[in-house]
């Protein structure tokens, strides 16, 4: 057997739900090799690979991004990865085997997103943290297992993740470096729209489970025959979808790809799988199914009655002083309203939330910045008087991993042990 650049580390649940994404993947191998993942990319993994951006800066991570799906850059990391581990099956980590039939357009979040009960549960069972590739499918929102929705901001600085980035470590905020998870319950939304979101999650899922299992790779022709087939046993029209007649017609003609949120509303109509309609299999219509949800807010025009009170209701959300404040976004949501309707008719409140809201953030990530100096220092502090020297590695064990690859927390660092006369 050939010997390997990296470490051949196992991918986690191939052939699973749950089965962990290739982003996940290279932010454990970068842990297992104690270098960060931007460390790894730039000395190994960059170098194979045909971007023209050498630095491998923002531009680079927002290309990388998208690996999990079924882009050019997938396809890209997968063969280089599978180079540096010998390994050959880190393409079932993306959504690859699928890409003949899925539209790469908005196929994969931007951010990170994740369940906070799944890490707990994984921490107290002493098992390898990591994110799922489900997680990081645009459309899926929430959780199978908890049925809740999924997070995309740090509970303690408020800030957004990305899908990799150079500090990424599975579980942890890249930014202030705190634990994601949690054992609080969510509190449960609308039911008839969990259920819809979980048979999304569900019917992804099987496209996940059902990757190592292709004997070929699903084709536009498998598509196309289901979309024909559906055609002709119960014609269709773009409104009973709630979708574009363009797009709609566009795909009946092949001319182009549906997307994958056309095709989830396209299989929960007539009640048949995601993974058998995508495969060309015969396809049985049990039912119509109306429990479609919107895919969108609808236009609503509001009375001056309705303005005054939600006037009032803006104005409490100002001057209340609850604690942490909410963002113009969370309002509009529990206003049931949009963030649009709220600049339109309260342009002033407006810009009062969305300032009381940057300004909370700004606050909360100097308090978190100041809490990790005094954890670096005491560290410091404490290895030093038992004798030994007080490396990065053993802060870093008392700390947060990877808190010391940041400039600023490494000059504070710096300053500890030359305040303690170490060279």
């Amino acid at each position: 057997m050939p010997r390997s650049r990296l470490y051949s580390l196992q991918p986690i649940g191939i052939g699973t739900w749950y089965a962990e994404g290739l982003t996940s993947y290279i932010a454990r191998l970068a842990q297992t090799h104690c270098v960060t993942p931007g460390t790894l990319i730039s000395g190994e993994i960059g170098p194979k690979l045909s971007c023209n951006e050498s630095r491998y800066g923002k531009r680079f991570y927002e290309y990388a991004s998208k690996m999990n799906g079924v882009s050019k850059s997938s396809i890209e990391f997968v063969f280089a990865l599978d180079g540096l581990t010998v390994r050959k099956d880190l393409r079932f980590l993306t959504l690859a085997a699928w890409s003949e039939v899925l539209q790469p357009r908005d196929l994969i979040k931007t951010q990170r997103a994740w369940c906070p009960e799944c890490y707990q549960e994984w921490q107290e069972a002493e098992q390898e943290i990591y994110d799922p590739l489900l997680w990081s499918i645009n459309d899926v929102n929430y959780c199978t297992v908890h049925k809740r929705q999924l997070l995309d901001r740090c509970p303690h600085c408020g800030s957004k993740q990305p899908i990799i980035g150079r500090f990424t470590r599975p579980g942890f905020c890249d930014r202030c470096y705190g634990w994601l998870g949690s054992s609080e319950k969510a509190t449960t939304p609308d039911a008839g729209n969990v259920e819809w979101e979980i048979w999304v999650a569900q019917n992804i899922g099987e496209l996940i489970v059902t990757s190592p299992e292709l004997n070929c790779q699903p084709s536009r022709d498998m598509l196309s025959r289901s979309l024909i087939l559906i055609q002709k046993q119960a014609p269709l029209y773009a409104s009973d979808l709630d979708l574009p007649k363009s797009s709609w017609w566009e795909c009946l003609s092949g001319n182009r790809l549906p997307s994958l949120k056309m095709l989830l509303r396209l299989c929960r109509y007539f009640s048949i799988p995601l993974a058998d309609f995508m495969l060309g299999h015969q396809l049985k219509i049990v039912a119509l199914n109306g429990s479609l949800p919107a895919t969108g807010k609808a236009k609503r025009k509001y009375n001056r009655i309705e303005l005054g009170e939600l006037e009032g209701l803006v104005r409490d959300a100002v001057y209340s002083g609850t604690e942490p404040p909410p963002s113009i976004t969370e309002l509009a949501d529990r206003l049931g309203c949009s963030k649009k309707t709220l600049y339109n008719h309260f342009p002033e409140l407006s810009r009062a939330i969305t300032t009381a809201y940057m300004s909370h953030r700004k606050k909360m990530g100097l308090d978190m910045s100041n809490l990790l100096e005094e954890k670096i220092r005491d560290a410091v502090l404490c290895i030093h008087q038992n004798g030994y020297y007080p490396s990065k590695e053993l802060v870093e064990k008392m700390v947060t991993p990877g808190v010391l690859h940041e400039k600023f927390m490494s000059k504070v660092w710096h300053d500890a042990l030359h305040s303690l006369g170490w060279g």
